[in-house]
């Protein structure tokens, strides 16, 4: 594999952080799209789900192609992908156009994992691996703030001609200085049918398995059911402007920061996601009690992300570890039921949201939590 150049590596996390930000940009948007197109609650929400439905569709059948074709191809079609499907997203005000580019987005975000399998094997791969996922926490937890901001200033949509510019530049980028040298299998249609296949069957024979695949699942649901609704709910109850929005949303990097600790927490809990669940439960049943509270609904959400962290590094934890050789099936895996989740929390809450309101989202959110927590005691006392 040729040398990285470091300028290049440089800000190739920033890179990765500004791509994975294109997922999550419309979350706190939902309330001015519902305005501005004159469609229903429900309808704006589906913009978000539909994005992580072409996500989740590609991490499971598109991302495996590159391994049997050149990887540095394939990260230019996504990247072409992502800035194109933005510009049109930017330039049409017709709802089933949005509709279908925010699926294509969702599928051009999932080119983070091609990336990094890339550059895995290159001499300092950790290091770069370490800082990229550094990046896409960043971004994610920024992107909401972003697109708040620049909503509020320039107009919902500003974003995304801000975002197709950096993905040209990003694929500009990556088309001069990503390496030419990398490796691909042959065979390629027997052994990509073969790694699908062996993937589902993995997943759901396997208990252990699928039992943090489903905990992924309901980790994402809580996590979209939440950030896709709060802006709507911060409006209705406190009279937040969208600026204001854009900073309550910082209340998530707080919360979120605490996977940087997550070693030294998880350590000292002894890696019990029980525990995490409970405290999960508690804040999102506090949140739901206390809901005309500001003071609450900010220490909820600080505590609410951080919970959800912890228990998504763990899970990962718990799958790497245990099943040293088959990372990339497990993560496939994982992260296809953890982006499902997140899609189908967003569209199943934004209609609650609209029936009864943000309460009964936080009440919905723990009783999934309340199921998980019966899936841990009972695989601990078949284990």
């Amino acid at each position: 594999m040729e040398t990285m150049n470091m300028n290049f590596m440089f800000f190739l996390p920033i890179i990765c952080g500004i791509t994975a930000a294109n997922v999550y940009y419309i979350q706190p948007l939902i309330p001015i799209v519902q305005e501005t197109l004159s469609i229903s609650y429900t309808k704006a929400s589906m913009l978000y789900s539909l994005s992580l439905l072409g996500n989740g569709l590609s991490l499971f059948f598109i991302v495996p192609i590159g391994d049997f074709i050149n990887k540095k191809k394939l990260i230019l079609i996504f990247y072409s992908i992502l800035t194109l499907s933005q510009l049109i997203f930017y330039l049409n005000d017709n709802y089933h156009i949005l509709a279908l580019m925010s699926f294509i987005l969702g599928i051009g975000s999932s080119v983070i994992p091609l990336i990094i399998s890339s550059i895995s094997n290159n001499e300092n791969g950790s290091l770069y691996i370490g800082r990229i996922m550094a990046g896409v926490l960043v971004g994610i937890l920024s992107s909401r703030f972003l697109s708040s901001e620049v909503g509020a200033v320039y107009g919902w949509k500003s974003i995304y001609i801000l975002s197709s510019s950096a993905m040209l530049i990003s694929l500009l980028f990556i088309c001069y200085y990503f390496p030419k040298s990398i490796s691909t299998q042959k065979s390629h249609t027997k052994n990509y049918l073969k790694i699908l296949k062996s993937t589902v069957i993995n997943t759901f024979n396997n208990k252990f398995i699928l039992l943090h695949c489903i905990s992924g699942f309901i980790l994402m649901f809580i996590f979209s059911s939440f950030w896709s609704n709060i802006s709507s709910y911060l409006i209705t109850s406190f009279d937040f402007t969208q600026f204001d929005v854009g900073i309550f949303s910082l209340t998530g990097i707080a919360g979120a920061s605490s996977a940087y600790f997550a070693s030294g927490i998880l350590k000292k809990i002894n890696y019990n996601n029980k525990i995490l669940y409970i405290f999960l439960m508690i804040s999102l049943l506090i949140m739901a009690v206390y809901s005309t509270f500001l003071l609450v609904a900010i220490a909820g959400t600080i505590l609410i992300d951080a919970f959800i962290q912890l228990l998504h590094v763990n899970n990962q934890r718990y799958l790497y570890t245990s099943y040293k050789g088959k990372e990339s099936q497990v993560a496939s895996s994982y992260m296809t039921f953890f982006v499902i989740g997140g899609a189908l929390g967003g569209l199943v809450t934004s209609y609650i949201y609209q029936l009864y309101g943000w309460s009964y989202i936080l009440l919905l959110c723990s009783i999934v939590c309340l199921l998980s927590l019966i899936l841990i005691s009972k695989e601990n006392k078949n284990g």
